[in-house]
């Protein structure tokens, strides 16, 4: 029985050595990915739409906290940018400013990559300063060699008045 198990302990171990190993991403990936996401949202805190939409793919899909609070298909961007300012002006939002931080997670493969980050933005609302805590998950894809955000979905708690 002994022979048995320990035969078996050295196949398993066999077996995970000849396992495929998964590849990390290459550093510039990584970088590139994180690059596009936070160049695409400096240019919508400066107000810079055109800068904004240049590293989206015109097709991507939005999902946000404001109703329809999901926008697909051909020109989604541009529906949900159409709907944001209504939306902002609408609750009396004004001032706001976004401050993406480290991704937390980031994942690369097949062409795509995954990438979670926390984001703070901040607003003033009925002259009260607003902070919402979010985390925003993006998905991209590598375009023509060019990392393009194909999704983004905002996700967080309800923004608080800040003391």
């Amino acid at each position: 029985m002994r022979a048995v198990a320990g035969t078996l302990v050295w196949l398993g171990l066999a077996a995970l050595l000849a396992a495929p190993r998964a590849q990390a991403a290459p550093a510039a990936d990584q970088q590139a990915v994180t690059e596009t996401i936070t160049k695409s949202f400096a240019a919508l805190d400066k107000g810079d739409n055109a800068g904004f939409i240049a590293s989206w793919s015109p097709d991507a899909v939005v999902i946000d906290d404001f109703a329809p609070f999901f926008w697909t298909g051909a020109g989604s961007l541009d529906h949900w940018m159409d709907a944001l300012g209504p939306h902002e002006t609408a609750a009396g939002i004004s001032h706001d400013h976004l401050t993406l931080h480290v991704p937390r997670r980031l994942e690369i493969g097949g062409g795509r990559a995954w990438a979670v980050l926390p984001i703070t933005y901040q607003f003033s609302q009925a002259g009260k300063t607003v902070v919402d805590d979010a985390v925003v998950t993006f998905v991209l894809e590598k375009q023509a060699g060019i990392w393009k955000i194909i999704s983004m979905a905002w996700g967080g708690n309800k923004p608080v008045v800040k003391k």
